[in-house]
């Protein structure tokens, strides 16, 4: 929900929060390119974090960057500097009435957005840079104690760096309504207009959606958020899909149950037009007296004008154990299936973690990955690789 409530702070009020660390490693990986042809090489890595948040009288602000300059020793795959950010700032331009906003994110995606997430084993040869960028005004003219109202108007711009993707610009109107009926039960809506400009293509989409968000106890509770969207392509062609985000959190003792499922649009650095993407994921969490076990697993169906449509399997677990106050181990596990008319293709992730904290702020880590990928028609997508490295963090 797009709601922005704000609580203006004492006059002169500035409220600082930093951290920062860097990190150095070592890793020798024997599948770089992530081929069946495998080439191996030695990754030294410089990975600096900072993390920034501000508060002040009408000002707020927050940053979270993450680097990493990768050297590769052997030549088998070009040096690379990647970037992570999420970053975001806001101005009350008018006090409780009109909020200027700006928001800016980095990160490497897949190409093709139907192969999920991508993580720290695989190799960024199939990946791509994507920057998104949103600047708008927030005008909230009626905002009774009880029922916030939000009027928002944004432009977006998607950027992929390197030219392998297809860059997007966009606008959107949103009108947002939320209502508190009681201490436990919130009740709303929205309606948003939006338009996509992207490789000589014009896209219009108008979307209409309830809510519903109902805490029956502490932590836990249910939330609903249906509706209808009509896409326009071109002004010619056109289709109407519904939307939704839906679930459940419920806490019982040491452990925890979350349900989520949704359906809409996301951008596909690959197609012309965004994906239509339907999941449903469930993820189970206990903790114990030195451990914390997650299980999870979910189901994902992409589908669109000019995607292919896949299906996708997920199952995986994670287990933290803590050896001693300063010593932590982690194991970790996921399987992946991607099933579509040309192929299925099966992902196996493992990977296990020592942590040790040591004096000054300083960590320890030593760890294993292995990948494989599987593919019943195309043989480049049939490969291993394993990863073992060594790395030291300071935090400051």
């Amino acid at each position: 929900m797009a709601v922005v409530l704000f609580r203006p702070l004492p006059a002169l009020a500035v409220d600082w929060e930093t951290s920062a660390s860097i990190s150095l490693s070592e890793e020798f990986n024997d599948n770089v390119n992530d081929t069946a042809n495998a080439k191996s090489d030695l990754i030294t890595s410089l990975k600096p974090t900072l993390k920034l948040d501000y508060a002040g009288n009408r000002t707020t602000a927050s940053v979270a960057y993450a680097g990493s300059l990768r050297q590769y020793a052997f030549g088998n795959r070009q040096n690379e500097f990647l970037n992570t950010l999420e970053a975001k700032a806001s101005l009350e331009a008018i006090e409780n009435l009109l909020l200027a906003k700006v928001s800016d994110s980095n990160k490497m995606v897949f190409t093709d957005a139907t192969l999920g997430a991508a993580t720290e084993a695989d190799s960024t040869s199939n990946q791509v840079n994507q920057n998104n960028l949103k600047v708008g005004l927030g005008l909230q003219p009626a905002s009774w104690e009880r029922t916030p109202v939000s009027l928002d108007v944004d432009y977006m711009k998607t950027t992929y760096w390197d030219g392998t993707g297809i860059d997007k610009n966009g606008q959107q109107i949103v009108l947002d309504v939320l209502h508190s009926a009681t201490q436990l039960l919130d009740i709303g809506g929205d309606a948003k207009v939006y338009r996509q400009e992207a490789a000589d293509t014009n896209l219009t989409r108008i979307s209409a959606t309830g809510v519903v968000r109902f805490t029956y106890a502490e932590d836990c509770y249910l939330y609903s958020r249906v509706g209808v969207m009509r896409s326009v392509i071109q002004g010619e062609s056109h289709e109407i899909q519904p939307i939704w985000s839906a679930g459940l959190a419920h806490v019982f003792g040491r452990t925890s149950l979350t349900i989520d499922s949704q359906a809409g649009y996301i951008d596909n650095p690959s197609t012309i037009q965004d994906t239509y993407r339907t999941t449903i994921t469930a993820n189970l969490q206990r903790t114990f007296e030195r451990s914390i076990l997650t299980l999870n697993a979910g189901y994902v169906d992409y589908s669109g004008n000019d995607t292919l449509q896949s299906k996708q399997l997920t199952v995986g677990l994670k287990e933290l154990y803590s050896l001693t106050p300063r010593l932590n181990f982690v194991l970790s596990g996921s399987y992946i299936t991607n099933t579509t008319s040309i192929q299925t293709l099966d992902r196996i992730y493992g990977a296990s973690e020592l942590h040790y904290e040591l004096p000054s702020d300083y960590s320890l880590s030593l760890w294993f990955r292995h990948k494989v990928s599987n593919s019943t028609t195309n043989n480049a997508n049939t490969y291993h690789a394993n990863m073992v490295g060594i790395g030291l963090q300071k935090t400051f």
